[in-house]
């Protein structure tokens, strides 16, 4: 069990509801359709007066957010896209560290190369070892 967690209260969990539902640019009316419920359901939900957890897991599912989403107190990614642009920027720096990487170990290998024909490369005072 967490600790030091606050607790998701059900306004909270309504707020998520209706964040995630304009999000995708629904109407309470849609979002009831898609849910096979009523507009009005739809809107005491969001008031906070939540529906049973299997219901409460389908409403995540059809809003395409992760269950945590509406479960737990930590902010969780709001839908997959959000999730998917997280992964691709996570991934793009992955890269950038890569190829920096690779440009420090080429670096290396240029200062070490004159040492192995037998010629002496320029060291720098913070080069030197002791």
């Amino acid at each position: 069990m967490r600790t030091g967690s606050r607790r998701l209260t059900p306004e909270d969990v309504g707020r998520r509801i209706r964040t995630a539902r304009m999000g995708r640019g629904w109407t309470n009316e849609e979002l009831g359709r898609r849910m096979g419920a009523n507009w009005r359901t739809v809107q005491r939900w969001q008031a906070g007066r939540l529906p049973r957890l299997p219901t409460l897991l389908r409403l995540a599912d059809v809003l395409d957010v992760p269950h945590a989403h509406l479960l737990e107190a930590e902010e969780a990614p709001v839908t997959m896209n959000d999730l998917r642009a997280r992964v691709n920027e996570l991934t793009a720096r992955v890269d950038d560290l890569t190829r920096a990487l690779r440009t420090l170990e080429n670096e290396l290998f240029a200062l070490r190369a004159p040492e192995e024909t037998g010629k002496v490369a320029k060291v720098t005072p913070l080069e030197r070892r002791a």
